[in-house]
């Protein structure tokens, strides 16, 4: 048979037409380079070049300035006589510069700033100046260095706070002279002041901005970077056009009315090296910005399919840092092993219905049709799950049922021990052919309890169980039937052995007192001849001393000679009282020995008399007996158990309400609820009939699905 386990399954879905959420794609080309005349890449050639052509002053204001340049100003300083003006940062960050330049130029630090400007011999037909944004640097024109000029001196005379001239340090405060600038937005927190009075219409953005006030138009062209996730997120979400830059790019913000042209990692709080423009240099900035949009690699793509970036490459808005991914014609995938909730779903359920969970579009992995491997488990039995209550009442059952068995088995060995008791005891010859029956009938419910023992109720048909059931009581009735037979046949003949006996002991009674009456009356026959001898004996004798007396006493010779007349007269004659002794003595001797001889003869027959009452007493006991029944009375209750029989008791199981599976599949509990185990593809239908019969959940054992691995 098949068994049950986890099946392999392969199926595909297709993407083509999903739709997908804004994201960047990749235009599979390089992006042009940004630059203009006067706004070009940093280099240190620039600054180099700058450095060596100043010919009376150099303005210099960073923040910290970069010891490689310090040589070179020494220089120009000892050679031209060059004047050095040096506004700066935190003293910390130019600590070794300070110590450097000290003697000579004119330094002042503790103003705060972000990019850098640079002008060289100002106020001359030779003056000229840059401002370094960070990445970039613009060259000033003639405004531009007038109005950045003021905004040093402003910045080196009124907010610095300590100054180095000569080499001495100390502090200052503002000066005391008024100057004027032409704008403010270079000094601190003054630039959002001038940002906020318009909206960009274009933003170009690849470095931070800490807290700049930079507002977009609502149709509004966005270049940023793809470490700048905030930026790209609020202009997708006001649905702008943008696009990434691979590069970095100068900071500008530009609207109806102005650019801006901003350092680097801006920050209100500092003063920020920003420039202003409009004119041809603004139409300029603006033709460039929408060259180098139209070229840049990653553009926004708000609403499109798979099937439209298949081989191309793409970043989602919000894992800008990660590797781009590339969209496939197909690919595979192995999902999590699923397991079934129920067998329907095990059986009948598609297996991309069950998985559904797991085969939706995964923006990280996209292709154009996904190939899903999958291993679909049907439903397992929970952990900790028992034995139902249902199979261990069907224990008990069989346990009743192998018990009852047992018990009968065991009646059918008392009852062949009770055989071979009787074949070996005095009844035998009367209960030979009752046995032979007996033990035919014996034989016969061994075969029945053999058959019956190799039943097993639980895993039976009602029917079967009922035919099963009513043998059982069928053996358990007639081996009762036998034991009572038995015990009565067993009585019976016991009866008539005793009856047989006591007859012969009558028999023998009545011969031995017949043979004594016999013998009676044969002694008394002889005896009483003899007895009549010896009284005539007596009579002679004493007639003989009768004479002798009469002879001696003459006296006496009217008294009878005779002695019976003698022996009347004593008796009744009152003469007799004068009689002489020895007389009286003669005839009383004689008589009381005639009277001993009567007393005999009396004995005699007396004896007689008690035999024949003997003989008749013998005849009637034998005839009384004979008419005596011989047939024992049916065994009451009261000897049932003296004899230790006890009652018939009805052989009674107590069978489940219902019935176990079929096939023996195994039953289980857990949590309150059933759990019916099949094992084979071929129990599945009549499985699925019990577990509703049974309201039972199907499942599978884990070590079934271990074991098939």
């Amino acid at each position: 048979m098949e068994q049950i386990v986890a099946r392999e399954e392969r199926f595909t879905k297709d993407f083509s037409s999903h739709p997908l959420p804004p994201l960047f794609i990749s235009q599979g080309c390089e992006e042009s380079k940004f630059k203009t005349e006067w706004l070009t890449p940093s280099t240190d050639e620039a600054v180099k070049d700058l450095l060596n052509g100043s010919r009376q002053t150099l303005f210099i204001s960073t923040n910290a300035l970069e010891e490689k340049y310090v040589d070179i100003i020494r220089k120009n300083v000892d050679e031209k006589d060059l004047r050095v003006y040096l506004c700066l940062g935190d003293k910390k960050k130019n600590t070794s510069v300070i110590a450097k330049l000290k003697d000579r130029c004119f330094i002042r630090y503790g103003v705060a700033q972000v990019g850098s400007l640079w002008i060289s011999d100002c106020n001359t037909l030779n003056a000229r100046g840059s401002i370094n944004l960070g990445g970039y640097q613009a060259t000033l024109n003639k405004s531009q260095l007038d109005d950045s000029y003021r905004s040093f001196c402003y910045l080196f005379w009124n907010s610095a706070t300590h100054e180095i001239s000569e080499g001495e340090e100390s502090k200052v405060a503002s000066f005391d002279t008024k100057i004027v600038t032409n704008h403010d937005f270079h000094q601190a927190h003054k630039l959002n002041d001038h940002l906020k009075c318009d909206t960009a219409e274009f933003l170009c953005q690849t470095k931070r901005t800490t807290d700049l006030q930079l507002s977009t138009a609502l149709q509004a062209k966005v270049i940023a970077s793809r470490k700048l996730n905030q930026l790209v997120s609020s202009s997708i979400e006001k649905q702008l056009h943008v696009a990434l830059a691979e590069r970095n790019l100068p900071t500008i913000s530009a609207g109806n009315n102005k650019i801006w042209l901003l350092p680097d990692e801006a920050n209100s709080n500092s003063v920020n090296w920003a420039l202003e423009l409009n004119g041809q240099q603004a139409l300029e900035l603006k033709t460039s910005l929408e060259e180098l949009i139209a070229s840049m690699k990653w553009q926004l793509s708000y609403e499109t399919t798979v099937e439209n970036i298949v081989g191309k490459a793409i970043l989602y808005p919000d894992s800008l840092n990660s590797e781009p991914l590339t969209c496939k014609e197909n690919i595979s995938t192995e999902l999590k092993d699923f397991i079934c909730d129920s067998f329907e779903e095990f059986l009948d359920a598609e297996p991309s219905t069950l998985v559904c969970s797991q085969t939706g579009f995964q923006k990280n992995n996209i292709a154009k049709s996904v190939q899903y491997d999958v291993r679909i488990h049907p439903p397992y039995l929970p952990k900790g799950a028992v034995q139902a209550e249902l199979v261990e009442q069907w224990g008990r059952a069989d346990k009743q049922w192998h018990a009852a068995i047992n018990t009968l088995r065991a009646k059918i060995e008392s009852l062949e021990s009770t055989f071979d008791e009787l074949k070996k005891g005095p009844l035998i010859g009367k209960l030979k052919q009752f046995l032979l029956g007996q033990n035919r009938a014996v034989k016969e419910n061994t075969g029945n309890l053999r058959e019956l023992s190799s039943f097993l109720p639980s895993s039976s048909s009602p029917a079967d169980r009922e035919e099963k059931m009513a043998l059982l009581k069928k053996v358990g009735f007639d081996i009762s039937r036998r034991k009572k037979d038995t015990e009565a046949e067993k009585q019976k003949a016991k009866a008539l052995k005793q009856w047989e006996e006591k007859q012969e002991s009558l028999l023998a009674k009545l011969r031995e007192s017949e043979d004594a009456y016999e013998k009676s009356v044969s002694r008394k026959e002889q005896q009483t001849i003899e007895i009549k001898k010896k009284k005539d004996l007596v009579k002679s004798q004493a007639q003989e001393k009768l004479q002798s007396f009469n002879e001696k006493n003459e006296q006496y010779e009217n008294t009878p000679s005779n002695f019976e007349e003698l022996s009347k007269l004593i008796k009744t004659s009152k003469a007799a009282k004068k009689w002489p002794g020895e007389l009286k003595s003669l005839i009383n001797n004689a008589n009381s020995q005639l009277n001993q001889l009567s007393k005999s003869l009396e004995t005699l027959a007396d004896k007689v008399e008690q035999s024949k009452r003997n003989v008749v007493s013998c005849k009637q006991a034998l005839e009384d007996h004979k008419s005596e029944n011989t047939i024992s009375k049916e065994l009451s209750d009261h000897f049932d158990k003296q004899l230790g029989i006890k009652e018939d008791q009805s052989l009674n199981i107590n069978w489940p309400s219902a019935e176990l599976p079929a096939n023996n599949l195994k039953l289980f509990s857990a949590n309150n609820k059933l759990y019916l185990v099949v094992y084979f593809q071929e129990h599945i239908e009549q499985a699925r009939k019990d577990a509703v019969r049974l309201g039972a959940a199907l499942c599978i054992k884990r070590e079934q699905e271990k074991e098939n691995a």
